[in-house]
């Protein structure tokens, strides 16, 4: 009863500002997207609670749920008024705007658009002019990263579960591409044993700590994989896949393992 008397208060004394938007200097964010984290960090207003996934927040930083599977009281009782969350979540959260809760949607991004979200939360956190540096500092990467010509080298990352690979049309395509690689998948999706193999990677990458170089190896069929005959097998820090958060070391750390 006394948890829900406390949503029921805080509910009501947010349903004054459910109409209107905080201003900058009034927000409470939290975040659902790892990307926005990074940027929110790098603009000197971390967020204040974070989802269980996140991989660049403060160790104190408190935990709201993870995926969209989150805490509304944890919300209110941080007195949290803004939350970014990817675009697809969307619909499912829908339900905290009657708590007096902004929900800030923001597009899975690629390398080329990341300044867009730099600019969006810039504006959002009223720090347009710190983000101008940031979007300066993270194009002068970008431009300074170009594709290895050539034939590029099959390969597959796989994301976090076995068999869930990153898509060519992602960011992690874009990483991949950049180091002189191409994703055997167009999109990031769930594929099945038998189309890996078909499509005979070169090189497999996975994230580390979300599985291991022996256990892939060992796969029903991937024996026949390139990758495993020339034991190109590697994991990749988390934080390299992070969108923006190390574009320029993560092309070096992939490349230096596809050459």
């Amino acid at each position: 009863m006394g948890r829900f008397f406390l949503i029921c208060c805080m509910a009501l004394a947010l349903a004054g500002c459910s109409k209107r938007t905080a201003a900058p200097e009034e927000r409470r964010i939290a975040s659902l997207s790892t990307a926005a984290a990074v940027i929110l960090n790098k603009l000197g207003t971390p967020p204040v609670a974070v989802d269980q996934y996140c991989a660049v927040a403060a160790p104190s930083t408190p935990v709201i749920g993870k995926g969209t599977a989150i805490s509304v009281e944890k919300l209110l009782e941080l007195k949290i008024n803004t939350l970014i969350l990817w675009s697809y979540q969307k619909n499912a959260l829908e339900y905290l705007t009657r708590y007096g809760i902004e929900l800030v949607a923001v597009d899975p991004c690629r390398a080329a658009n990341f300044p867009e979200l730099i600019e969006k939360l810039g504006a959002l956190t009223g720090k347009r002019e710190k983000c101008a540096g940031i979007i300066s500092e993270y194009k002068k990467s970008f431009e300074g990263i170009t594709s290895l010509a050539g034939t590029k080298k099959r390969v597959y990352l796989e994301l976090y579960t076995r068999n869930r690979g990153a898509g060519d049309e992602s960011y992690m395509g874009d990483l991949l591409r950049a180091a002189g690689a191409k994703s055997i998948l167009k999109k990031s999706a769930l594929t099945g044993t038998e189309y890996i193999v078909k499509q005979d990677p070169e090189v497999i990458f996975f994230v580390e700590n979300f599985g291991s170089k022996d256990e892939i190896m060992k796969r029903s069929g991937f024996a026949a994989v390139e990758a495993v005959k020339r034991k190109a097998v590697y994991p990749v820090p988390r934080e390299l896949l992070i969108e923006g958060a190390s574009l320029r070391e993560a092309v070096e750390y992939l490349r230096k393992r596809i050459d």
